[in-house]
C-alpha cells in the first residue's frame, strides 16, 4: 500500500485529477455553452498551474529540498484557488440586491487596468460570478472547485510534512 501513495505517484494522481477537472470545465464551456466568469477563469488558471507543478514533481526525482519546494508551491496555489472558489461560493449565496455589478472579462480587465487593480476586480466578482448555471448533486461548479481545492491543499500539506 505504501508504494501506491509514494511521493511521486501521489503527485501524478493529483495531476490526473486536475487534468480531468480542467477538461470537464472546457467540456461544459464548449459543449454546454457555459461561458466561465472571471473568477472561474482564475480558478481554471490556478488548476493548470497546480497540474504543471504536480506533473513536474511526479516526473523528477527531487531531493528533500525540491520536494519541500514543490509541496510548498502546491500548497500555496491550492490556498489561492480555495480563496477564489470560496469568494465565488460566497457571491452565489448573497441576496441578488447585494451582488456587485458586472465586471468585464479577464482580457479586458488586464488591458485596461494595472495588474494589482485587475486582480482586485476579479476577486471582487460580479453578477456573472454569482449566477449558478449548472449543478451536480446539488452543488454548483464553484462549490465543487472549493471541495477539490481543499482536497488538494490537504494532499499538498501532507506531501510537505511527510518524510
Amino acid at each position: 500500500m505504501r508504494g501506491l501513495f509514494n511521493y511521486r505517484l501521489t503527485n501524478f494522481y493529483c495531476f490526473i485529477l486536475i487534468s480531468f477537472l480542467v477538461s470537464f470545465g472546457y467540456y461544459l464551456q464548449y459543449f454546454h455553452s457555459l461561458p466561465p466568469c472571471p473568477l472561474c477563469v482564475l480558478q481554471r488558471i490556478i488548476f493548470v498551474i497546480l497540474a504543471l507543478i504536480f506533473l513536474l514533481a511526479s516526473m523528477i526525482q527531487f531531493k528533500r529540498a525540491g520536494r519541500i519546494t514543490t509541496a510548498f508551491l502546491t500548497s500555496l496555489f491550492s490556498f489561492l484557488g480555495l480563496a477564489a472558489a470560496a469568494r465565488q461560493v460566497w457571491l452565489q449565496h448573497l441576496p441578488a440586491s447585494q451582488v456587485p455589478a458586472c465586471i468585464p472579462d479577464l482580457q479586458t480587465l488586464f488591458s485596461l487596468f494595472p495588474f494589482k487593480k485587475a486582480v482586485g476586480l476579479v476577486f471582487r466578482g460580479g453578477v456573472d460570478c454569482a449566477t449558478v448555471h449548472w449543478r451536480w448533486l446539488g452543488l454548483s461548479i464553484p462549490e465543487w472547485s472549493l471541495i477539490f481545492f481543499i482536497g488538494l491543499a490537504i494532499v499538498s500539506i501532507w506531501q510537505l510534512l511527510r518524510k
